[in-house]
Parts: structure tokens; sequence; C-alpha cells
């Protein structure tokens, strides 16, 4: 199941907006799990339920998902996956620990406005060579 890719711009549009006229700080996290992870989509369910009112999460395709926190800094919306994570490991026990690969993009008064392309190439990085 995916999103409405024009979500994710309204979100950063947005997000842009406040960080530039409030100086809201904002964290986009990328959040990936291998193809046909079974789990992954029913943890994402899971934060959809355990997240405040003005965070989001947009989905783009079956392994690979934005979270969307508002004013909050990068140290406290990494707390927020790892209770999120925490949680779903606890209330859904499987015999081996789900991988799930985070990277974050911060919005702040400093690099705003950003842009849908900067952030998704933050967030979900190509792979690396050696």
């Amino acid at each position: 199941m995916s999103d409405d890719p024009r979500i994710l711009r309204e979100v950063v549009d947005r997000a842009s907006a406040l960080a530039t006229s409030d100086a809201l700080h904002s964290v986009f996290v990328g959040l990936s799990a291998r193809e046909g992870d079974l789990s992954f989509p029913e943890f994402i369910a899971y934060c959809r339920a355990g997240l405040r009112m003005e965070d989001r999460i947009i989905s783009l395709t079956r392994e690979r998902t934005v979270l969307y926190l508002a004013d909050i800094d990068e140290t406290n919306a990494t707390a927020v996956c790892e209770r999120l994570r925490a949680e779903f490991e606890r209330d859904f026990p499987t015999p081996t620990r789900m991988e799930v690969t985070l990277h974050r993009f911060s919005l702040t008064p400093e690099n705003a406005p950003a842009t849908v392309r900067s952030i998704l190439t933050s967030i979900f990085p190509g792979p690396t060579s050696n």
C-alpha cells in the first residue's frame, strides 16, 4: 500500500514554512526494510497508531516509508523511533529481530526550505560502492 506522493510534498512544504516562520525543528525519518519483509507493514501500522496528531507517516512502497515528526530534534526523534520499535517487538515477538534501516533528515530554520528530493536522497541513500 502506498500513499499519494503529493502528501509528502505538502508535508515538506508545510514543515519548511514552519521552520522558516516559527523556527520549528522537525525530523523526517526514512524507514526501510528488506523486500518482502512481512512484518514491516505491520510495524508501520503500529507506528501510525502510536504517533501524535501532528506527526505523519507516508508510505512510498511496501518496504519504504517516511515518518515526519514535528517540533522535535534529531535526538528525540531517534528516541521515538527506538521506543516504537521496542514496543512493537515486545507486543509482537518474532523469532528474529525485525531488520529496519533508519536514516534521518533534520529540518531546521538554517536549512529550510527543503525539497522532497533533498529529503528523500538523504533518508534513502543509494547503495554504496566498494
